[in-house]
């Protein structure tokens, strides 16, 4: 007999209705520091094209950000 596996693809937007309770529940722990969002940062538009072929490749260890200014937010 084989083994058999069914994976699913699943979207954040799937589970919309948990939204709130997500929030309640994770954001006190990133405001703490109990847990930490990875995040790839690549400085500059000119390598916007770089960290877009990171995301799709699947090379990104988190959220993927391309800073291009300098200013605060």
């Amino acid at each position: 007999m084989a083994a058999r596996a069914t994976a699913h693809g699943m979207v954040v937007y799937d589970h919309q209705d948990l939204a709130a309770e997500h929030v309640s529940r994770v954001a006190p722990l990133l405001a703490d520091g109990r847990i930490h969002a990875p995040e790839d940062r690549y400085d500059g538009l000119e390598l916007a094209g770089e960290a877009f072929a990171a995301l799709m490749s699947g090379r990104n260890r988190g959220k993927v950000i391309v800073q291009v200014s300098q200013e605060e937010q």
